[in-house]
């Protein structure tokens, strides 16, 4: 029998392989799914029209990037929220400042965008961020987004008053060219519309801070009499809209570059950007400005004027001037520009806006930067000079500029090489910083040890062309300029620009405070009251050679005085000690009068800068003393200085007359004896209470001898006339001392000499000295009285009708029952007089008439009738007469004289009456 046998067979059975297949590919599909499965975000938007779930594309530069899964509407009914499947490899840039918009096909203002949509359906434009932090939730926009701000290309801002027919993604035009787009828009209260606009790289370079753009929409028709104007950009902005662009010529050679953020105005068309800005400038006033007359002027040239002026509704009525400015000009209208309205400046350095006068004020202004702006407040007129040429300016400090002023010169070595630009406060606000300006010619003069000291004065030009004086006022003579100097030489090296130094009050100071200025001599300075026509530089003589020169000048402590510092050179400088006398050479000195015209003249040198010079007295005063001596007094000239200082007068005698007024003298007048000049009135001063003058007289030497202590000096000025019943009697000195005045004395008797101690009394003319001292040496006696009558002082005393005395004063008697007259008997005709001697008043006419003897007239003299006298008489006996008179003897004054007194005749010795003969 056949035995099945049954055996295990080995392997996998082949049916199995297409359930394996199946797995694998399944994995694979798996793995393939997992490892491919987009990244799923949400983004929300106010619609989803035109949005198809499995169908909307979410495109990138044109390139799909995921897809619409899902729309549904959000919880608050107010917007949607789309599901959008974004491809794996998207997911690093999903980040929160990612942008998501819809493209639809629009058409807004005759254009028309996203036409392509029409066939393939609307789509999402993805935006890339630049963030780091990953986002899945975002919210769409309706409109593309701007360019991002850091993106290359130039970004900046127009200001408009309205939006017109601009819109995001509206073109910007240059020559027809589209160079940049509008971005972005947004209204703010004040300001109007703000558009945000980007120019693209290559084009950015067109664009300038003083450009102008305008609305190139549309046509723009302008008509008048004439004809219409009709301006049209392009048939593209005709039917897009569109902005142009316009940079004024006059300023494409030298152009700024317009930079990220820069503002621009946006006019509504070319003509409007072509023409006029208008601005408004606030000011508390008028300021002399006028409506279309008064212009905006920069550098020289105009390029705006006043168009209207309006007050403003303030408590103040403040004004505010509009004003045109050209378009060529308006880099100007920035916000930090400054307008002021200019003035004529005049002083000895600088005459500027002198055409202001004749022409009226008008507007300047200094450019400024920030941003664009039509509104501005006046500001003060600058205290600067704006220099165009080439050069290096320098800041000086100093504690005042009063006496510095711009325009001011800076010279070196009296040669001008700048001058003063401009002034400011210090930063701690204690000095005064002065800018000066240096010619390019002469900077390389300024090194880091130069001197700067101010300087002032009179400038002097002199040559065979003819001389020409520079004359400052007081400001400018103590200051006016500056100079400065290298104490060793030159510069150890140039000082680079905008270096600071000191800047000293005088060449003086500088030397005190600069050691290295010190080596050139001994520095001293000299008071006076005025400078006249002295500078500094001007030389100091002595006997014609010159040893030194001013340096500087400054006010005393009292301001009162000027002091002149002066420099004596090393080799000189032993000449000075402390009783060395200074005064001013004048130059040329002129003395005229009616013996003719006197010209003194000094060296040429002293004409045409003034001279200075000086002597040292030897008069044992000239001990040493410490250094710097103190301020020596500078003596207008050399008379004057004799007058101060005794040991420079020539040898003779000086003594005081006292005078009630000047009566025409002066330093210089003469005095005469006999009229022959013996001397000079030197001098005149107040007495201490101010009450008379005080002459200073000189009598030379060889005549000292005859003025002495009862000398008598009398006024020779102008012409003295005495008229009476005997007709007029004229007295006068010489032809000289009428014109210039002089006085005269003369000398009745030996008495002690005059010294230097001795004072006079000027006597009014020959007659009055010659009394005085008559009345000074003659008889006092006291004629008692009842009454006073026609009595008065200087009534003549009459002795057979000869004046030989007259009546000095009157008073009444302790007991006051009479009156006492005061009598004066001239010498020598107080031998006259005697105990018994009568004396009766004559004054007037005494008249007697009878029956038979008819009318008699009695009078002692025709002028007693008029001015009253008094007639005297003495016994012809020895014995009745009595002792001869004393001073103080009293007598009656009858009321007339007796028949037999008037025949009284004594014969009594007088030596020398009739006059004393006294010279004049």
């Amino acid at each position: 029998m056949h035995t099945t046998e049954i055996r295990k067979k080995k392997g996998i059975s082949p049916i199995w392989i297409l359930p394996v297949v199946a797995l694998l590919i399944g994995g694979w599909l798996l793995y393939k799914g997992i490892n491919e499965k987009g990244v799923e975000v949400v983004v929300h938007f106010k619609s989803a029209e035109g949005i198809t779930p499995g169908k909307t594309k979410v495109v990138y530069k044109g390139i799909p990037v995921g897809i619409v899964r899902e729309v549904r509407v959000d919880p608050g009914m107010d917007s949607v929220s789309i599901l959008i499947e974004m491809d794996r490899r998207t997911e690093e840039k999903l980040v929160e400042d990612v942008k998501f918009w819809i493209v639809r096909p629009k058409i807004s203002g005759g254009k028309v965008s996203g036409l392509n949509t029409l066939f393939s359906g609307s789509y999402i434009a993805v935006q890339p961020g630049r963030s780091k932090k990953q986002a899945r939730e975002f919210v769409g926009l309706e409109n593309p987004p701007p360019v991002p701000p850091d993106a290359p290309g130039l970004h900046i801002v127009l200001k408009a008053d309205a939006l017109g027919s601009i819109r995001r993604e509206t073109g910007i035009f240059y020559r027809n060219i589209q160079i940049g787009s509008v971005q972005d828009y947004e209204l703010k209260d004040g300001e109007g519309v703000i558009i945000r606009a980007y120019i693209e790289p290559k084009y950015a370079s067109l664009i300038k801070k003083h450009t102008r753009f305008y609305d190139t929409s549309g046509i723009t028709v302008k008509g008048n009499l004439s004809g219409l104007k009709v301006h049209m950009e392009s048939v593209s902005t005709l039917l897009y809209g569109g902005i142009g662009l316009y940079t004024p010529e006059s300023h494409s050679r030298a152009p700024e570059q317009a930079q990220n953020g820069d503002v621009f105005k946006l006019y509504e068309d070319r003509d409007a950007a072509e023409a006029w800005d208008t601005i408004k400038i606030h000011m508390p006033s008028a300021m002399g400005l006028t409506v279309g007359g008064s212009k905006l002027i920069y550098r020289g040239v105009e390029i705006g004027v006043v168009s209207r002026m309006v007050f403003n509704q303030d408590k103040a009525h403040t004004v505010t001037a509009y004003v045109q400015v050209e378009p060529e000009a308006s880099f100007i209208l920035r916000k930090n520009t400054k307008f002021w309205v200019v003035k004529p400046q005049v002083s000895i350095n600088r005459i500027a806006n002198l055409e202001t006068v004749i022409k009226g004020a008008y507007l300047s202004c200094e450019p400024g930067d920030g941003e664009f702006a039509e509104e501005f407040v006046l500001s003060e007129q600058p205290e600067r000079i704006e220099v165009l040429r080439p050069g290096r300016r320098f800041i000086l400090y100093t504690e005042n500029g009063d006496s510095l002023s711009l325009g001011a010169p800076v010279f070196y070595k009296k040669i001008k090489v700048g001058e003063v630009v401009g002034f400011d406060l210090s930063e701690n606000g204690q000095g005064v910083e002065a800018e000066i300006f240096i010619n390019r010619k002469y900077q390389h003069l300024v090194g880091r040890n130069t001197v700067f000291w101010k300087y002032g004065g009179v400038t002097v030009d002199a040559g065979w062309g003819g001389i020409k004086f520079k004359i400052g006022n007081l400001a400018s003579i103590l200051g006016g300029g500056i100079a400065f100097t290298n104490p060793s030489g030159a510069p150890d090296r140039e000082a680079e620009e905008y270096a600071k130094f000191t800047l000293y009050d005088s060449y003086g100071k500088a030397s005190k405070a600069v050691p290295a200025m010190r080596s050139r001599g001994l520095m001293v300075e000299l008071r006076t009251p005025a400078l006249k026509n002295f500078s500094v530089g001007s030389p100091i003589t002595y006997k014609n050679i010159r040893v030194g020169e001013i340096t500087g000048f400054s006010l005393d402590v009292d301001n009162d005085s000027i002091l002149a510092e002066a420099i004596i050179y090393d080799d000189y400088s032993g000449l000075i000690r402390p009783n060395t006398v200074f005064w001013k050479n004048a130059g040329i000195t002129v003395n005229a009068g009616l013996d003719g015209v006197k010209i003194e003249t000094g060296s040429l040198r002293s004409i045409l800068e003034g001279e200075i010079t000086f002597t040292t007295p030897d008069d044992g005063n000239a001990g040493e003393a410490d250094l710097p001596y103190p301020p020596f007094q500078l003596y207008e000239n050399f008379k004057e200085a004799q007058a101060a200082v005794p040991s420079l007068r020539p040898s003779g005698l000086h003594v005081t007359v006292v005078a009630s007024g000047s009566e025409g003298f002066s330093i210089g007048s003469p005095v005469l004896y006999k009229r022959i000049p013996v001397g000079s009135i030197t001098d005149l001063n107040l007495t201490p209470g101010g009450d008379d003058i005080e002459l200073k007289v000189f009598i030379k030497e060889r005549y000292s001898h005859l003025l002495r202590k009862t000398s008598r000096f009398y006024n020779l000025s102008g012409i003295s006339v005495e008229a009476g019943l005997g007709g007029i009697r004229m007295n006068t000195g010489t032809l000289k001392s009428v014109v210039s005045g002089g006085i005269a004395f003369f000398t009745p008797a030996e008495g002690p000499k005059a010294d230097e101690d001795s004072r006079f009394r000027l006597y009014a003319d020959f007659d009055s000295a010659k009394e005085a001292d008559a009345v000074a040496h003659g008889l006092k006696i006291v004629l008692k009285t009842p009454n006073l009558g026609s009595l008065k002082k200087g009534t003549p005393i009459l002795y057979r009708q000869v004046v030989v005395g007259k009546v000095t004063g009157y008073r009444l008697s302790p007991d006051a029952r009479e009156v006492l007259v005061d009598v004066t008997i001239f010498d020598p005709y107080d031998a006259l007089v005697y105990e018994n001697t009568k004396f009766w008043n004559a004054s007037g006419i005494r008249v007697k008439a009878g029956l038979f003897s008819g009318v008699k007239v009695d009078t002692e003299t025709v002028e007693s009738i008029i001015t009253g006298g008094i007639a005297m008489a003495t016994p012809e006996d020895s014995l009745e007469r009595g002792a001869k008179a004393k001073d103080g003897t009293e007598f009656i004054l009858e009321p007339k004289g007796k028949e037999r007194w008037r025949r009284w005749s004594p014969a009594i010795n007088i030596s020398g009456a009739g006059g004393t003969g006294l010279a004049r």
